[in-house]
């Protein structure tokens, strides 16, 4: 709701955008610590320092510095949401998670996003595990965990950049 609290006040002779009925009903569900919805608010109005809303079960004071200052830390929140998102959407896009499956066989898959980077088992002749990196030859190691790091690092150095 980019209109301030006055703005929206004095424009009882148009009614209120559905935007601004859902953003007056977050601050009055942060507010009153009961959930209010769009549709209960009827309208508002400015009578000094407070704001009065209808709402279809009557009218509920606000002073318009705690509305406004609810409403900046609702905005607060919702921004920071968003960078966080925006952040882990990043994080996945340059260094994604890798993931590992098994398959019925025994073969341990290493997946970073949708794409195979290598595989791992343990190769009972040689009493070792083999780790297949996709881009790296095949090298034997005696733990499980040693072959899914062999993996994994043998991908990130092949798509490291070199300054």
């Amino acid at each position: 709701m980019s209109q301030t609290i006055a703005a929206i006040a004095s424009s009882r002779r148009s009614p209120l955008s559905l935007q601004d009925k859902i953003t007056i009903a977050q601050v009055l569900t942060w507010d009153l610590q009961r959930e209010v919805h769009p549709e209960e608010i009827e309208g508002i109005r400015l009578d000094h320092d407070i704001v009065w809303v209808k709402l279809s079960g009557g009218s509920n004071p606000i002073h318009k510095e705690t509305f406004k200052s609810i409403l900046a830390a609702q905005r607060q929140q919702q921004a920071q949401s968003e960078l966080n998102q925006y952040i882990e959407a990043q994080a996945q896009e340059i260094a994604p998670e890798v993931e590992i499956d098994r398959t019925e066989e025994g073969v341990y898959r290493a997946w970073m996003g949708r794409q195979l980077i290598g595989t791992f088992y343990y190769n009972r002749k040689l009493g070792k595990w083999e780790a297949e990196p996709r881009y790296a030859t095949l090298r034997r190691y005696t733990t499980r965990e040693q072959a899914q790091k062999a993996v994994t690092e043998a991908y990130t150095q092949k798509f490291r950049c070199v300054a």
